[in-house]
């Protein structure tokens, strides 16, 4: 395997600068970039590629999670190891929903961040092991990802509609028409058999299906 390229993506300059001397202290392991936001962070891929992302979760502008879904579809062969300050349910399992291959907190030790990276570069999850293996298998069995056998283009417009999104909004958004995106809305409440939008924004959010963002109607 070749020299590992990393790019780094937090709000914190402080965060960014240790990580990278860490990083780049490593054989094998280099730091090709830095990015403030997630926006940030997509627009250096469209110009170079990354083997591994290290993402912080809450970030302006654009943040990790939201960052992660879209790069998951566009640069599907990149691997994200969101990072965050805290290890709470809530966060690992919108991570593991958002197609994150792996997750740490900030605190953990340096040879943790390294193992992470590593493991991720041969397709392995990292989910720091202050989660059991069991929480990890758990999410990898339960409705989580297959919840019904939801795609994850049904999985990203049930986000959008949670954050107050309309049809055409989404559309826009998503670069699909109004007609599609209804389709998938239709599927959506088909496969869960709920038929209203405030049931199903309820259901979504206590599977972890999608992560609670508040309405940019409010």
């Amino acid at each position: 395997m070749g020299t590992i390229n990393v790019l780094i993506v937090d709000d914190h300059t402080i965060l960014r600068q240790g990580l990278r001397a860490l990083i780049n202290s490593h054989d094998g392991i280099r730091v090709i970039g830095e990015a403030e936001n997630g926006k940030v962070a997509i627009d250096f891929l469209d110009k170079e590629y990354a083997d591994v992302i290290i993402m912080d979760i809450d970030m302006p502008i654009l943040n990790g999670l939201d960052a992660t879904r879209r790069i998951k579809k566009y640069y599907p062969k990149t691997k994200v190891i969101m990072l965050s300050m805290y290890d709470d349910d809530e966060y690992i399992r919108s991570s593991y929903a958002n197609k994150a291959d792996g997750f740490l907190v900030k605190h953990s030790a340096s040879d943790e961040v390294m193992n992470a990276i590593e493991h991720v570069t041969r397709s392995k999850e990292f989910y720091c092991p202050t989660k059991s293996d069991i929480f990890l298998q758990e999410l990898q069995n339960n409705d989580l990802m297959n919840d019904n056998e939801l795609t994850f283009r049904e999985v990203e417009i049930l986000q959008l509609i949670s954050e107050g999104n309309t049809s055409k909004q989404i559309s826009e958004n998503l670069f699909i028409s109004e007609r599609t995106v209804g389709k998938h809305r239709q599927n959506i409440m088909d496969k869960l058999n709920i038929h209203d939008i405030p049931s199903l924004m309820r259901y979504a959010l206590e599977k972890g299906i999608i992560q609670a963002r508040t309405p940019k109607n409010l």
